[in-house]
Formats: structure tokens, C-alpha cells, sequence
């Protein structure tokens, strides 16, 4: 299963390389890039148009950005490496699944982080997260929006960072089939997984 599930993230981390690859002005990965990445991850199965630019081509957006924020990649001065742990963990599929998992719920900050854990516990028990309840959750841990209480929107936005690195994963339905999947065997296993070792890590890696 891990195999399986990390390919993504390990088709990224040697397509960087150990040269690294030289953003677009803006930021960006360069065409050929996310070309690539489109015909050897099927993006075509749940993204339409060119897939030849990484701000309209959101599967390979996410997938850089989420392997930014797991630790494996770093963007910097217009460069984007692969980190040390991305380097140790590209032949370890086990060990790259254990290091997600550890690195979960993501998000900078304490709700988001939190919106991501209610989600996981969601998967955990079979279940397609509940965000109207998770917003409830939140407000009632005194949360707020300019606008007052938290609602359904704010709360997905809140456990993005935590569901896009399960889409990636491919254990969440991606966009294209984000409402006719349920809950798979393999995310219940995920993320199961992911709450008892980051329960276990707690305090010792920062998001």
C-alpha cells in the first residue's frame, strides 16, 4: 500500500532531483514540468485543459506546494530542492508514508491544524467528514470569522492543507470524483495510522 500511495509524491521528489529546478518568474513550475507530472499521474482523470501550467493545473499545485509543507521540498530565491528528509525517504515507501502521516494534521496555524485532525478522525471511522459539524466544533473551541461563527466553508478551508495531502495520496476522491467515492479501506488505514503517530510525535516536528 505505501507503494502505492506515495508514488506522487515520489515521482516529485525525483523529478527535482538532485540539481533542482529553476522556477518560472512567478514562482512557478516551468511547463515541461507539469507536463510531465500530468501524463505520469493521470492529472488528465480529474483536471481539464492544457496541464502545461501549474496555477490552472490545481493536482499539480497542490502536490508541490503539500510536499513543500511535508518537509520533503524547499522553495527558495526561485529554486525549488529537495530537502534532506525528501532525499533519505525517496526509496523508503514505507518510510515516506510514515513521515506524512507523522507530519499530520498540517497547518500553520492552531484551528487549522485542529479542522484537519476533526477531519482525520472522520476517515478514521469510515466516515466522509462532516464540515458543518467540524464548523460547530470549532466555534464552540471559540473560533470566529469577521462574520461570527464558523460555517461549512470555513471549516473545509480550515482542514485544506490536511485533505489535500490525502487527495495526493489518493485515499480522498480527487476533484473529479470528490462526491461519488466514499471512504476507502486504505484512507480509514491512513489515517488511523496518521492519528496514532502523530499522537505519539506530538510537540517534536514543527507544521
Amino acid at each position: 500500500m505505501a507503494e502505492r500511495l506515495t508514488y506522487p509524491y515520489r515521482w516529485l521528489l525525483e523529478r527535482v532531483g538532485t540539481e533542482g529546478i529553476k522556477l518560472t518568474s512567478a514562482g512557478y513550475l516551468p511547463p515541461a514540468h507539469v507536463e510531465a507530472a500530468a501524463a505520469a499521474l493521470d492529472f488528465g482523470d480529474e483536471w481539464i485543459g492544457t496541464l502545461n501550467r501549474e496555477n490552472q493545473t490545481i493536482p499539480m499545485l497542490e502536490l508541490r506546494e503539500s510536499a513543500q509543507d511535508l518537509g520533503l521540498l524547499r522553495k527558495a530565491k526561485g529554486h525549488l530542492s529537495v530537502t534532506a528528509a525528501g532525499r533519505k525517504l525517496l526509496t523508503s515507501p514505507l518510510g515516506l508514508a510514515k513521515h506524512i502521516a507523522t507530519r499530520l494534521p498540517l497547518g500553520k496555524a492552531a484551528y487549522e491544524q485542529q479542522a484537519g485532525l476533526m477531519a482525520l478522525l472522520h476517515f478514521a471511522a469510515g466516515r466522509t467528514p462532516d464540515y458543518p459539524l467540524i464548523a460547530e466544533m470549532l466555534t464552540a473551541q471559540g473560533w470566529r470569522v469577521e462574520s461570527g461563527a464558523l460555517n461549512e466553508h470555513d471549516s473545509y478551508r480550515a482542514a485544506e492543507h490536511t485533505i489535500t495531502v490525502l487527495r495526493r495520496l489518493q485515499v480522498q476522491p480527487n476533484w473529479r470524483g470528490m462526491k461519488t467515492r466514499g471512504i476507502t479501506s486504505d484512507a480509514r488505514t491512513f489515517a488511523v495510522a496518521a492519528l496514532r503517530l502523530s499522537r505519539q510525535t506530538a510537540g517534536t516536528h514543527q507544521p
